[in-house]
């Protein structure tokens, strides 16, 4: 758990490839990661129905957190202390 980040608000893709979702969002706010510096990327949490036109408010208004392994903790201590300086990423250290 101590390589670990829970990343709250990154929106549900169907089909998304994670690995690069989260790449993409650590980019930019001011990352620098690679594919390597990742164990494994997945959302937690119970599924949720998707919104539907009649009712969207159903299905509540946030994704599924995401969680992010790192394979070096220097990595992931990255993440909160730039995410700090951002407002609107919200990181749970896990």
């Amino acid at each position: 758990m101590r390589k670990e980040v829970e990343i709250l608000g990154v929106p549900k893709n169907y089909g998304e490839n994670q690995n690069h979702t989260i790449l993409v969002a650590e980019m930019k706010v001011g990352v620098d990661l690679k594919d390597k510096d990742l164990d494994w990327v997945t959302r937690v949490g119970p599924r949720r129905p998707p919104k539907t036109v009649a009712l969207p408010e159903d299905s509540g208004n946030m994704p599924r957190p995401v969680v992010v392994k790192f394979l070096r903790q220097s990595k992931r201590d990255q993440i909160p202390k730039v995410a700090k300086l951002v407002e609107k990423v919200v990181v749970k250290e896990t």
